[in-house]
């Protein structure tokens, strides 16, 4: 008797390969499943916490709203959901001013400070040299929270207590913390 074994019907791959390839898809899809699971707890604080805001700040507003018909209430309602996303949309203007003195270096005199978007800053001021401009411009742009500097203006003037200004204009993009 005698035995024959067809080689091409049996299909010959390596099983241990196979094993760990799909153990590693299986480890890669827990991990996403895992990051994904984060970011909706996020995503559900985040919308609690406006909902927080929103029922305070409807609270607060209780007595206007109760005289106010279906469409004059709609409209106030959005506008207190505008006003709580701006708040939580605008940059913290402390840490900022507390970064801005960390960054300008000494005479430097900024005289404005203007946000022009949700994360733009328009910075105007004067100094006695064109290097300390330089070296406030480099400056902010070694910073964490400021990119995209910008020195959209300069002109030296002759001031006669002052000596010798050069007044600027520097606009900068604001990143969060």
């Amino acid at each position: 008797m005698r035995l024959t074994i067809n080689l091409a019907s049996r299909p010959y791959y390596h099983r241990r390969r196979m094993s760990f390839i799909l153990l590693s898809l299986v480890v890669l899809l827990a991990g996403c499943l895992v990051a994904g699971g984060f970011r909706l707890a996020d995503s559900n604080r985040e919308v609690q916490r406006l909902s927080q805001g929103i029922a305070r700040m409807a609270g607060q507003n209780r007595t206007e709203t109760a005289a106010l018909s279906g469409s004059e209430l709609l409209q106030k309602r959005a506008t207190v959901l505008h006003k709580l996303a701006l708040r939580q949309t605008t940059p913290l203007w402390l840490d900022l001013l507390n970064t801005l003195e960390s960054v300008v270096p000494p005479g430097v005199n900024l005289s404005k400070l203007e946000s022009t978007g949700t994360n733009e800053l328009s910075i105007e001021g004067n100094t006695r040299t064109f290097g300390d401009l330089q070296r406030l411009l480099e400056q902010l742009d070694r910073s964490d929270r400021f990119r995209d500097t910008t020195l959209v203006s300069h002109k030296e003037q002759l001031n006669p207590e002052l000596g010798r200004l050069v007044q600027f204009m520097i606009k900068t993009r604001i990143v969060a913390p």
